[in-house]
């Protein structure tokens, strides 16, 4: 159909000129004329940023290495493969501690964080490969029935082996679990299970009283279900893209390790499992994992397998969407068609936020008082330094030629903390010479809308001292009821004087090796509460300080 005009969004006008700066050849006014005449029925663009590049003869990596910024992993672009990512860091012949079985006896789940809503909330929106909206929407309206139907499995297990006794684990059954490339699970050393599914079932009808009497294998896993469902009920979970052997794209969830209560949780299974549960399996040989990345793995294959038997009440038109079937139906797809081509690396661009905390280096922002006003600078920290070595400004990290090959994945980075703080990428840009410096009226942007999701990802960021006072955590409301005489084993006098934290403030708690405090939100309980208990006969509002005014103003209205 002829059209006449084209590029009305922000982003086509912008394609658009692009076009006319690199058109030497004056293409684009016959391009346009066979558009108008309705001669284009399609058009498909590769988003291979590179491309453009190889097309005009241009080796834009070894030009970028020239002037010690290496993109090679970039320019690559295929994800790696599972075995990459398993073994990243391995070494097969480190000795790993003893097992400590008693430690999954006394897990407790009560510490995890609720990330059902914050963490896609920390990923960009309306990403380039989900045009028909915010994928942010769906990916919490998955995790929200996701997260009810894990709370059910955990109130009333699995019922499911107990129709199919011929599935049941035997206490002489020592399951090992082999993984392929495909992140296909096959079960061995059991008498009548060799499918995960038949697996989980089983475990899942398993009386908690009777574990002595089976194997550590068993305990194990049944300890690693019990806190794959729990992860998932929290929705504290990720995607890990990786790349089929075959061709095509898989996707494996796995624990939201960035987040200190998850990583508490893996690293309390890691002690207590044994090592011989996880093998990976490639070809004709299997690598034993690290005590960590086994319960890790081992516990995102527990959460995966739920997650797609339960995904599979997607609705028609989003069997039908790849980018969905990816993330909650099958967990494989194979973008091949026209225009999709560079889709698998968008996602990969757009989760790598929730995974930047596992490169070599992570930024550590730093915030001071100047007289009236602050500054912000960033600073690199090695992930597995000792406390007591010194971070290294980002300056340095840009002139230094010893930091050639990380500065890279350095400045990719900080580059997504940008996209939460724009003051970073001028920041950036002017070689990190000179702290960004923030007005008073700014901090409160800084301090509760912007830090708060940065240290969501687990970045560490530095504040002053003097800002204790701001961020401790402040009452909003106080509950008190007069003693009166009851016969029950609960008293109104105890329930209404039962400290409750009535605040959306931010926590202090003290850095290892430093001298600031680093902020962490928390939730607005009294909007929970249920309105019939009548608290307007029973609250007052306290004077509010600092920058809780607004906070104890909403929370006097929710009470009431």
């Amino acid at each position: 159909m002829p059209r006449q005009t084209f590029g009305k969004t922000w982003w086509g006008a912008q394609w658009l000129h692009a076009l006319r700066e690199i058109d030497w050849e004056n293409r684009l006014p016959r391009g346009r004329r066979y558009a108008n005449n309705g001669s284009v029925e399609e058009l498909a663009i590769d988003g291979d940023p590179f491309l453009v590049f190889h097309l005009r003869g241009v080796d834009l990596a070894a030009e970028l290495e020239h002037r010690g910024l290496a993109i090679t992993a970039e320019v690559k672009g295929a994800p790696p493969g599972l075995d990459e990512l398993a073994l990243a860091g391995a070494d097969e012949n480190e000795r790993e501690p003893a097992p400590e079985p008693d430690s999954l006896t006394h897990i407790d789940y009560s510490g995890l964080s609720d990330l059902v809503d914050p963490l896609p909330q920390a990923l960009p929106p309306n990403p380039s490969f989900s045009p028909a909206g915010d994928f942010r929407k769906r990916w919490t309206t998955q995790m929200r029935r996701l997260a009810k139907a894990a709370r059910r499995q955990l109130e009333h297990g699995g019922t499911e082996a107990e129709t199919h006794p011929t599935i049941r684990l035997t206490s002489d059954d020592k399951p090992l679990l082999l993984v392929d490339a495909n992140a296909d699970t096959t079960v061995i050393d059991a008498a009548t299970v060799t499918e995960l599914a038949d697996l989980l079932a089983s475990l899942g009808a398993l009386d908690p009283a009777d574990l002595p009497n089976y194997q550590p294998e068993l305990a194990g896993l049944h300890a690693t279900n019990r806190a794959a469902l729990h992860l998932l009920q929290a929705g504290a979970t990720v995607p890990w893209v990786f790349a089929l052997p075959r061709g095509g794209i898989g996707l494996l969830w796995l624990p939201a390790t960035f987040d200190p209560s998850v990583r508490t949780l893996i690293e309390h299974l890691a002690r207590g499992l044994p090592s011989s549960l996880l093998r990976l399996r490639l070809e004709n040989r299997q690598r034993r994992l690290s005590a960590r990345m086994q319960a890790r793995l081992l516990c995102g294959l527990f959460m995966d397998h739920w997650l797609r038997e339960w995904g599979s009440e997607l609705t028609e038109a989003q069997r039908g969407d790849k980018v969905m079937g990816l993330f909650f139906g099958a967990g494989s797809e194979w973008f091949d068609g026209p225009g999709e081509g560079a889709i698998a690396g968008s996602i990969r661009i757009w989760l790598a936020r929730l995974h930047l905390t596992e490169g070599d280096h992570t930024p550590l922002l730093r915030l001071e008082e100047d007289t009236a006003t602050f500054t912000l600078s960033i600073d690199v920290t090695a992930r597995n330094d000792a406390p007591a070595r010194a971070p290294t400004p980002l300056a340095q990290i840009l002139q230094n030629p010893q930091w050639a090959t990380q500065r890279g994945r350095i400045l990719q980075t900080i580059s997504m903390l940008g996209e939460s703080y724009p003051p970073i990428n001028d920041y950036v840009r002017a070689g990190a010479s000179a702290p960004m410096r923030i007005a008073a009226e700014q901090l409160p942007e800084l301090l509760f809308d912007v830090l708060p999701i940065i240290q969501l990802l687990d970045i560490r960021t530095l504040l002053p001292c003097g800002l204790e006072q701001l961020l401790r955590p402040k009452r909003s409301l106080e509950v008190t009821a007069k003693k009166r005489e009851t016969s029950g084993f609960l008293s109104a006098d105890d329930l209404f004087n039962h400290p409750l934290p009535f605040t959306r403030s931010c926590v202090p708690t003290s850095n290892a090796g430093s001298s600031g405090f680093t902020a962490t939100p928390t939730r607005d309980l009294a909007a929970s509460l249920p309105t019939t208990w009548g608290l307007e006969r029973h609250c007052r509002s306290l004077p509010p300080r600092s920058n809780s005014r607004r906070t104890a103003r909403s929370a006097t209205t929710q009470a009431r």
